[in-house]
């Protein structure tokens, strides 16, 4: 009997915090959808007291989660990175060996191509070297060969102009010699006519001619 007024007691004081809950599950459910936040725990009733329970923080922010996520941090870092060695490392790696293969191979080319252009020079230079010594001594022999046509030519014509000036010489020296004989005979001849003007007889061609060769010999 006592048992059974003890149990409908305990009902009656039960009964009055069943409304309290019912507007805060409407209330809940009711709230319009937005960003996830932490939703209001739910106030805890006891028999016959109610107290509130404070909000709890952001699981990311809970420092009691702080081992799980850094396991499943560990573990999705691992993953990552077993993934990325076996199929973008290697094709990296792949990739940057055939480049620098392909550098070296680049720089190898072009050393030997400078090589190449060096020695290509260095024949042209002495090649053109050659060709002035060659031109050099071409001009040389022609300026030879001109010098001593020249000089051959010169005493060629020095020789004919000496002939024909010792024949000019003698030449002149006849015709003097020839004038001079003239001259006397011409000088002669006059003063006969002279003589004969003047005193009206005729003088032997003996005085006469004595006479023209001691006025020209004086």
């Amino acid at each position: 009997m006592t048992d059974g007024l003890s149990y409908v007691i305990a009902l009656a004081q039960a009964a009055p915090a069943t409304p309290a809950t019912a507007p805060a599950a409407t209330a809940t459910a009711a709230a319009p959808a937005g960003p996830a936040t932490a939703a209001p725990t739910p106030v805890q009733h006891s028999a016959g007291t109610e107290q509130p329970v404070e909000n709890a923080p952001f699981p990311p922010f809970d420092a009691t989660y702080f081992p799980s996520t850094l396991l499943w941090l560990a573990i999705s870092f691992a993953a990552l990175y077993f993934i990325l060695s076996r199929s973008a490392i290697p094709r990296l790696s792949g990739i940057i060996e055939e480049r620098r293969l392909k550098i070296e191979g680049d720089i190898v080319a072009a050393e030997r191509m400078q090589a190449e252009s060096q020695a290509a020079a260095a024949a042209y230079e002495a090649s053109l070297a050659q060709a002035r010594a060659g031109g050099a001594k071409i001009a040389e022999g022609a300026r030879s060969k001109a010098r001593a046509a020249a000089d051959a030519k010169r005493t060629e014509i020095e020789a004919s102009l000496a002939a024909k000036l010792a024949s000019a010489e003698a030449e002149i020296a006849g015709i003097k010699r020839r004038a001079l004989g003239e001259v006397g005979t011409i000088a002669r001849d006059a003063a006969a006519a002279i003589v004969k003007a003047l005193t009206g007889g005729d003088v032997s061609p003996a005085e006469v001619k004595d006479a023209v060769d001691g006025s020209m010999r004086r």
